[in-house]
Parts: structure tokens; sequence; C-alpha cells
């Protein structure tokens, strides 16, 4: 009878943690709820245990019409946010499909009554568009752990070839490599790393990873990184790293100017942030100059809008862009 007692008072607060201002639940209601878990209770005991929780520190309000009972806020997401987070989860690419259905049960396990309606009414999951690798959240998990400890690690790299069969790259070569930072670019999962003997940072998609191992070796020091070196200096962080990297081509970062149509300003920004400095120019274009790292990333990037935008300068990338442009017509 002491256990049933123990468990009431979690399960009145879990289901206490579904309601709202718009769905608060009354003692008779509550009673019949505990029944379902197989908990006994009594319409008169039902205000003490609620008294027992909000002593506790949760936000439980009465209704002013007490016959409706009462409900609880600040329960740490608004429906609107679990919203949000279940679309992300629906349209990751880098989810299987069934972890995305797990992830999206647990977000409505948080929701309102409303909430759970809203998500199972809104969210859509594209199977065809899931990652189909069911080994990717160990390694996703391996290698977080690994950046975290600062240990390297080892593993060999798989190519889609002719018929979308996986072959491992370069005869199953081993590559052994210090971990930098996890993190999506566009739809999928990339590990920056760095492998001796050189000293620029490499990308890695983890989907393609395979035969993962965690090694005793520590990483080498961001500081003999080139393109890492900077970062926790003057406030430089990886996101200024992964901003400035284009196409995950990875290269020197310099200033560059360019300039185009007003209706591409919105994708300059959403590239390369909110605070750059946009000068107004005729015919309804603009200028703006901004940090990337130049290379054949940045060149696609840039390519895609065609006539609508034109790398001003400097000189030199100006003319490695026309040289970019000139290889990709020869193909035709």
């Amino acid at each position: 009878m002491a256990e049933n007692s123990k468990l009431k008072i979690l399960y009145i607060l879990d289901i206490m943690r579904k309601t709202d201002e718009h769905h608060p639940i009354n003692s008779t209601q509550l009673v019949e709820k505990l029944q379902q878990y197989g908990v006994p209770s009594e319409r008169k005991s039902i205000g003490r245990d609620i008294q027992c929780l909000e002593d506790a520190g949760y936000d439980i309000i009465k209704c002013e019409n007490h016959n409706a009972g009462w409900y609880m806020t600040g329960q740490g997401f608004d429906d609107y946010e679990l919203k949000m987070l279940a679309d992300a989860v629906a349209s990751a690419r880098f989810l299987t499909l069934k972890d995305s259905m797990n992830l999206i049960k647990k977000l409505k396990n948080l929701a309102t009554k409303d909430g759970e309606q809203i998500i199972d009414a809104t969210t859509a999951v594209d199977e065809e568009l899931k990652l189909q690798d069911k080994k990717f959240k160990l390694k996703f998990d391996a290698i977080m752990r690994a950046v975290t400890e600062h240990r390297q690690i080892s593993f060999q790299y798989e190519d889609i070839v002719e018929g979308n069969k996986r072959k491992l790259r370069k005869d199953g070569k081993v590559y052994q490599v210090s971990p930098y930072y996890l993190g999506p670019w566009g739809p999928e999962y990339f590990l920056v790393a760095n492998m001796l003997p050189y000293d620029n940072t490499i990308h890695f998609r983890v989907e393609m990873m395979t035969n993962l191992k965690t090694l005793a070796l520590p990483v080498r020091p961001m500081s003999e990184i080139d393109e890492l070196k900077d970062i926790g200096k003057n406030g430089r962080t990886f996101s200024d790293y992964t901003r400035e990297t284009v196409h995950l081509w990875s290269g020197k970062t310099q200033t560059v100017s360019i300039s185009g149509i007003n209706h591409i300003r919105q994708d300059v920004m959403k590239k390369f942030g909110n605070n750059l400095m946009f000068i107004d120019q005729p015919n309804d274009r603009f200028s703006v100059m901004v940090n990337v790292a130049e290379g054949d990333g940045f060149y696609q990037w840039a390519a895609k809008y065609g006539s609508n935008m034109k790398i001003e300068g400097p000189k030199d990338v100006v003319e490695k862009y026309k040289a970019f442009i000139k290889s990709v017509l020869k193909q035709y």
C-alpha cells in the first residue's frame, strides 16, 4: 500500500504534464486515470497529492471554477516548440525511419493533449529519404565521445559505386585521425578531423565511415591545424568555420567581394550570417564582403546563381572562378 502511495504521486505528475489552461483535470478524472494505472485512490486525497507536488516546486494552478480542477504550467516545452522539434526529426535524413518515429513519440510524451494531436496531424515522415544505416547511431555516439575525450579514432571509408553498392575506399585503407567537431552540414552529419602528416582539416561523412574504433592516443592540438588554430581566439568558434566552409571544401579563409540582385540577399544571409554589411547598388542590386574558404566549394555555390551573382574581387579569386566556369563548360 505504501509503495502504491509513492507511485501515485509519480502517476499524478505524469498525468498533470498533459494538462494546460485549456485542458485542466479535476479530482474525479484523476481518480479514473489512476485506476488505469492500477492505483486505487479517493477523491479527497487528490488535493493533498497536488499540494505535495506544488511544495516540490511544480507549477500547478487551481482553476477559478474549482470543479474544473487543476492544470500545470512550465512543463519545459511549449507545444509549438515540440512541433518544431518533431518536424526537424521528421526531415532529418541522418536518422533511420525507426529512430525518427521513436524520437517523435518521445516528443509527443512531453506535449499536452493538444500538442499530441497537432504533431500527429501536421508532421510527415518521408520514408524514402531516411537513412538505411542502422549502425549510424552507434558510430555517432562513439565519435561524439571521442571528440569530448580528445581521443583519436580509426575507421575505413566507403564509397557508393556501380549498382548503388558500397565499396571500401582505397582497397580498405584504415584512416587514423584526430576528431575535433561533429555536426550537420545540410542533410548529413560530418566529422571535422586531421590526418597525419598533414596540417589541414579533412571532412568525413559519418554515414560512410565503417569499422570505427576509438584509440587511446590523444588528438593533435588544434593549434597545429591551419584552419583550426584560431578557434577559441577572439571569439572564433566552429560556427565560424562551418559557415565559411562552403560545400565542405576547406581552405584558407579570405574576404571576398560579391554582388547580386536583391532577390538573393536572403540566400547570402542564410549562408554567411545576418551581420553582413550590404551596400545598395543601382538596378536593384547589392554588394557585400563575405569571409569564405576560397575554393571549388565556394565556386559551386556562386555558380548556381548564374548571372544573378558576380564575384567582384580579389582579382585572383575572380580569375580562379572564371577558370572553374570554363572547366565546367568543357564538358558540353
